[in-house]
């Protein structure tokens, strides 16, 4: 198996790069999916990230069934008086319908609600938010 050069393959189309497998995969995606092995360790990031800023929050159990209503987000968190709601998928983690009912009413309510597949999205999420 080739491996092309990093500066080639953040250069492709991801669709070019998907037909190569873990070959199309950049240094930025392979050090990621090295850090971030499945939604929990992503959740614990993202949990880490929010304390390291300040900010407190509510987050759904992943361990046990929930006794929340269905579709909560899994991190519920305020800033700067803006309701914000996040929902944490791995990889090509689908949103249930439920779940994306739940993040369109509280837009529509005027609350900030995102889907983040990665410790980036929620960043620039946060960056977005804090702003």
């Amino acid at each position: 198996m080739n491996v092309l050069p990093n500066n080639i393959l953040v250069r492709m189309s991801p669709a070019d790069r998907k037909q190569l497998g873990k070959a199309g995969l950049t240094a930025a995606e392979c050090a990621e999916k090295a850090a971030v092995k499945n939604e929990r360790e992503l959740q614990k990031l993202i949990a880490n990230e929010l304390l390291r800023n300040g900010i407190y929050y509510t987050q759904s159990a992943t361990h046990k069934r929930t006794t929340n209503a269905l579709g909560t987000p899994d991190f519920i968190f305020c800033v700067k008086g803006q309701y914000c709601a996040v929902e944490v998928k791995h990889g090509n983690g689908k949103v249930r319908p439920e779940q994306s009912f739940a993040l369109s009413e509280i837009r529509l309510n005027g609350g900030r609600a995102e889907v983040v597949h990665s410790f980036q999205e929620f960043a620039s999420f946060l960056k977005g938010v804090q702003a």
